[in-house]
């Protein structure tokens, strides 16, 4: 699955005309920009991720379990909302972008899943780009002391 998305990728930037991508990705869209700078580290300029999913380390087991329900089963307007607020510990979000992410989901036809797995020492070794790694200090993905010293 690694391979297919960057080759989607390469897909979506051959059809755009872009040689070159600078690419930005937040959790799962992290670990999709850091699996293409592997694959296809000639087509990146620079990559910027934040709270990237699984990149360096496994998701926690309560982000899973969380996430379950409301994002790979059965997505509602009001479980989303819950799953949100947990996520985000209560802290508040632009609602625009919220609701640009509860529409997403909500209208989005389910594809077969991205299993976001940790890269090996080798496989991240082959990033050769400027990279921006960014992890909340309250990150729900995983702990964040960790993974910052297992990004480094």
């Amino acid at each position: 699955m690694a391979s297919n998305s960057a080759d989607w990728i390469t897909e979506v930037l051959d059809g755009l005309g872009i040689e070159k991508a600078q690419l930005v990705g937040v959790s799962l869209g992290g670990w999709l920009a850091l699996n293409f700078s592997i694959h296809k580290p000639e087509r990146v300029a620079r990559v910027a991720l934040l709270d990237p999913a699984a990149s360096f380390e496994k998701m926690s087991a309560a982000f899973l379990w969380h996430s379950f329900l409301p994002i790979m089963v059965h997505p509602t307007r009001a479980g989303l909302i819950k799953y949100f607020r947990w996520m985000t510990r209560g802290y508040s979000v632009n609602e625009k972008w919220g609701e640009l992410m509860l529409q997403g989901i909500l209208n989005t036809r389910p594809q077969p899943p991205i299993r976001a797995t940790a890269f090996s020492d080798a496989e991240l070794r082959r990033v050769k780009v400027p990279t921006l790694i960014l992890i909340g200090k309250h990150s729900v993905i995983y702990d964040p002391d960790r993974t910052r010293r297992l990004a480094r």
